[in-house]
């Protein structure tokens, strides 16, 4: 019985990995952000509770701007350009998940 022929395989030119909250403990950064955010905007940080971490991590960080600024579109601007200044100086501390 003859074999089906061996194809030559193209080279590979990308592979994709599922960084965000797989490879990386990208949670802990997120929050800290949004907390560090809050602080400097609002004056106390925010989410604290389990409940609020949960549902923030959970949501676009649209929604979660426009949640915390509570309709005001000045404190939405503000919190969106801080936390996006404060999120990229957090992904310095990333860290990937332990090896098991």
């Amino acid at each position: 019985m003859a074999s089906a022929p061996v194809r030559a395989l193209s080279a590979i030119e990308a592979v994709v990995f599922d960084w965000d909250g797989t490879l990386v403990d990208s949670k802990r950064v997120l929050v800290a952000s949004f907390q560090e955010t809050t602080r400097e905007v609002l004056g106390s940080p925010f989410p604290t509770a389990h409940e609020d971490v949960e549902r923030i991590v959970q949501v676009r960080g649209q929604e979660a701007f426009a949640e915390i600024a509570a309709g005001d579109d000045d404190v939405y601007e503000r919190i969106e350009a801080v936390f996006h200044r404060v999120y990229v100086e957090q992904m310095e501390a990333i860290e990937p998940f332990p090896t098991t």
